[in-house]
């Protein structure tokens, strides 16, 4: 019989938990440590405003220090330069990129690069996560399925708190509360 593919090679089976949009708010940082536990994800990624400008950093350093999971956050456009640093996770800036097998995963706030503007290296088949809209939607722009995680706290538009899943190349935008899929 022929050999089978070696699929590891072209794709990981690795599960991302993504959050947006904490604001400083205790519960959201509460609810995020139940969610890591539940969920149990290989990595996490943050993708800004964890809290505001001027905003009090214990109740998200405080989180981060008992996580004990890869984070990676980008900066969001409430986030003070360096936070990344000051409440203890792994910070690049504004974008960050990943490959999973061939597919590109970029991860931005989506202040600075959003749906709208997708560099030109995103391409079919590749996913672009963001926030900062603070509600979860999911469109198709140049083949790139872009998805706007919601927020985990502060939702507009009557969206329920949420946050994304990636895992196999499956997107899954979730209730924060329910853990149901929107």
């Amino acid at each position: 019989p022929p050999a089978r593919p070696d699929i590891s090679k072209k794709r990981s089976f690795m599960k991302i938990a993504i959050f947006s949009d904490f604001h400083g708010q205790t519960d959201a940082y509460e609810r995020f440590s139940e969610l890591v536990k539940e969920e149990k994800p290989d990595k996490i990624v943050l993708l800004g405003d964890m809290t505001n400008k001027d905003g009090d950093i214990s109740a998200a350093r405080l989180t981060m220090a008992n996580v004990y999971v890869p984070i990676i956050m980008v900066e969001g456009n409430c986030d003070v330069r360096g936070i990344g640093e000051r409440i203890g996770v792994t910070c690049p800036g504004y974008t960050y990129l990943i490959e999973d097998g061939e597919r590109k995963l970029l991860f931005a706030h989506g202040h600075t690069v959003n749906s709208g503007c997708l560099p030109s290296f995103m391409g079919k088949g590749d996913a672009f996560f963001f926030g900062h809209l603070h509600f979860p939607e999911i469109s198709i722009v140049r083949g790139v399925a872009c998805v706007c995680v919601g927020s985990m706290s502060r939702p507009r538009a009557g969206a329920p708190t949420c946050y994304a899943v990636y895992e196999g190349g499956v997107i899954t935008v979730k209730n924060a509360l329910t853990k149901e899929t929107v």
